[in-house]
């Protein structure tokens, strides 16, 4: 993480002051060497994360505490609470839960009262990173339902019978993964290269995660997955085991 923030610092400062000893071809080549020390340099801490906590079987399985056991319980949570909303419909859910008719809600009220069921019991260090991946593809589902919380239900019906849904579940991981990294070496790299190195570093780092999760190499079909039985478990398993794969480089 100290180098990466150390190629971070020099890509910005050669981006803001333009040396004048070195041409614009040799700029390019300068930003592209410190471009792929920053992306080894973060497959390398992801590295050392999965093994602190177990290995990739451990993680992914969901029987290490200290990362997997909430991320799997999260996004499980949250398949199944889409599904169950999709069954019987976001007015029928929410007068269930107490929470009024559809009427005078906005997207946003939605995605809040749907959130706090799902996050409330979120508590421990690994609870939380699962709280911002879950808060995080929340917003995207905001976005998609564009202001019209009467379009819920045929948006939920289409995200969950198509592929869609799989990407809700690996942008998840990928800012689950990216805000453990984010716990463990924020503060230590503030300290060392200040407040906006180090909010420079853990961008480049999310941006990173987040095109590597969405470019890799898609998985099985996700539309006609099970989600409140074995099938769907074992699904999230096997998808955060690709995931880690992907943000590892592909090593244990």
């Amino acid at each position: 993480m100290t180098n990466i923030a150390k190629a971070v610092e020099e890509s910005d400062n050669i981006a803001k002051n333009h040396p004048v000893n070195m041409t614009p071809q040799a700029i390019i080549k300068r930003q592209s060497i410190l471009g792929m020390r920053v992306k080894n340099n973060y497959h390398h801490a992801v590295r050392n994360l999965i093994r602190a906590a177990g290995g990739r079987q451990a993680v992914s399985s969901g029987v290490s505490r200290s990362l997997g056991h909430s991320g799997i319980s999260g996004v499980s949570s949250w398949v199944n609470m889409m599904e169950t909303i999709r069954e019987c419909g976001l007015e029928a859910w929410l007068t269930n839960k107490g929470r009024g008719s559809l009427n005078g809600k906005t997207c946003h009220d939605i995605v809040e009262i749907i959130t706090n069921f799902i996050n409330e019991d979120f508590v421990a260090l690994d609870d939380t990173a699962a709280k911002e991946a879950l808060e995080s593809i929340m917003e995207l589902l905001e976005k998609r339902l564009d202001g019209n919380p009467e379009n819920f239900d045929a948006i939920l019906h289409s995200v969950m019978s198509s592929d869609e849904i799989k990407n809700y579940i690996d942008h998840f991981f990928g800012i689950y993964i990216y805000s453990h990294l984010s716990q463990d070496f924020s503060e230590k790299i503030e300290k060392e290269r200040g407040s906006e190195v180090m909010n420079q570093v853990m961008t480049e780092i999310k941006d990173l995660i987040i095109d590597d999760v969405s470019r890799g190499v898609h998985g099985r079909k996700a539309g006609q997955v099970n989600w409140n039985g074995e099938e769907g478990k074992q699904f999230i398993k096997d998808e955060f085991n690709r995931i880690i794969k992907i943000v590892t480089n592909n090593e244990d």
